[in-house]
């Protein structure tokens, strides 16, 4: 029996990068979904299949019309953020369901009505969302007008779990680096490529903290 396949589109192309989408992605696999992932190319960024049982297709332009003869079989459709526009527009030309994980919210007062009209229709008729929270999610719900019922919510994290024993704090940065076991670790974890996570403001306010805190960067 074929396997059920489940297209992402993804503009960013850093799912590696991305521990709740990989995590996601890990989780279809899991669960029998074979999974492709368009995204565009980029020559500096870390763009390779997250795991096993996902083909990641990189391409200079993502097109809906150009995918569309690509993934006949497709069941399902999902467009991560802006994404959504295209991956609703596959959905109605294939007539199969679409949903939208949401990371980013694109707030119409400050990208205008018109910016925001293309992403409000192409909403409409959404299966589902996940967005990380619940205060998140009112937002997106409020800004993209879909109904809350439509919502799940998943944190931004990875895969798996770990669960210490009762009482017990985790060492795993503190073994790894040296850190005394008392001191506490604050973890960045987030792009340093660009200005806009404001890293450099971070950075420059270390020797500010106090000498039980250390920053570690992911």
């Amino acid at each position: 029996m074929k396997q059920p396949l489940v297209v992402i589109i993804h503009y960013e192309g850093n799912v590696n990068g991305n521990p709740s989408l990989a995590g996601i992605v890990e989780l279809l696999v899991h669960e029998g979904w074979a999974v492709e992932i368009y995204s565009l190319r980029k020559a500096d960024t870390c763009q390779q299949s997250p795991c096993d049982g996902v083909r990641l297709v990189l391409l200079d332009q993502i097109d809906g019309e150009a995918i569309c003869p690509l993934i006949p079989d497709v069941s399902l459709v999902i467009g991560i953020d802006l994404a959504i526009i295209v991956a609703s527009a596959i959905a109605a030309k294939l007539g199969v369901p679409f949903g939208l994980i949401s990371y980013e919210i694109l707030f119409a007062e400050e990208v205008g009505a018109s910016v925001k009209k293309s992403e409000i229709d192409a909403c409409k008729k959404v299966s589902f969302v996940i967005a990380p929270d619940k205060v998140r999610g009112n937002k997106l719900a409020q800004e993209n007008r879909i109904h809350k019922d439509l919502f799940f919510y998943a944190p931004v994290a990875g895969y798996g779990t770990y669960s210490p024993q009762p009482g017990m704090r985790p060492r795993i940065f503190h073994n790894h680096f040296p850190i005394p076991a008392e001191s506490h670790v604050a973890l960045y974890m987030g792009s340093v490529s660009n200005t806009w996570p404001m890293t450099h403001v971070l950075l420059s306010s270390v020797s500010n903290w106090p000498d039980n805190w250390h920053l570690v960067i992911h």
